[in-house]
């Protein structure tokens, strides 16, 4: 029931099966995104490069924890087939233990390493939002980007909250809160009103979104394995979401 009082939320609002019949704001978007990363690529590329270190920083501390945590499963695997229940049930419970020490140390790095990921985020969405645009840039103050760096990691703990109860209410939310970050660089909003102004942005447009946020995470795994393509490919994806926004925001005024 709340899953089809969802779906109906969505068709209702956002026409999520329309596409906006003036343009298409997916390409309209990797075409802005494309020609503004041409010009600003080396210092996307070198704010993307940060995020990415800080990013493999909790993969490299919890290594050794993961190999223990390997050998224990090949244990616990050969076990299995050898039908020993004595061995199946201490591995079990050596393995959940080894498991309990990985999922810790995951979180007690990701709190020290995350709001530095936030704020090198911001920033990138800061340098990318400029590149889009054609009038002179706008400096924040370390301060305002401390701030929208807050905004940030608290809207990445409801959009990951919302993906743990309800996939399709976590897509949602993520689509329709995409603009908040950029609305605070760009028009100087508070982050209440730049969550208001997002939700009323993204109105119409959600299937173009989705489809952009979709075909971007889809390049960044494909190349998640190559350092030297991540990199700019953290970048473009960044500012093809600029460009979105920025398309958008002209349609609107």
């Amino acid at each position: 029931m709340f899953l089809r009082f969802i779906i109906l939320y969505i068709l209702n609002n956002d026409k999520i099966y329309t596409m906006n019949k003036n343009t298409n704001i997916l390409i309209e978007s990797y075409k802005l995104a494309w020609r503004s990363f041409k010009k600003w690529w080396i210092p996307i590329c070198l704010i993307s490069l940060i995020i990415f270190i800080f990013e493999i920083i909790p993969r490299i501390t919890v290594s050794s924890e993961f190999k223990n945590f390997e050998t224990t499963a090949e244990k616990l695997i050969h076990a299995i087939i050898q039908n020993d229940t004595e061995q199946i049930k201490l591995l079990t419970l050596e393995a959940q233990y080894k498991m309990q020490l990985i999922l810790h140390k995951i979180l007690r790095t990701s709190a020290i390493v995350f709001p530095f990921i936030a704020m090198a985020t911001v920033i990138l969405l800061m340098i990318a939002n400029w590149a889009t645009q054609d009038k002179k840039k706008q400096s924040k103050s370390i301060f305002s980007l401390l701030y929208i760096a807050c905004i940030h990691i608290l809207l990445a703990f409801i959009k990951l909250f919302a993906f743990l109860l309800f996939i399709l209410p976590g897509v949602y939310i993520y689509v329709k809160l995409l603009f908040v970050s950029l609305l605070m660089l760009e028009e100087d909003m508070n982050a209440w009103e730049a969550v208001k102004k997002s939700w009323i942005m993204t109105k119409g447009y959600f299937m173009d979104l989705f489809l952009l946020i979709a075909l971007n995470s889809i390049l960044q795994f494909i190349l998640l394995f190559s350092v030297v393509g991540v990199i700019p490919a953290t970048g473009f994806v960044n500012t093809a979401r600029a460009a979105a926004f920025r398309i958008i925001l002209q349609k609107q005024y």
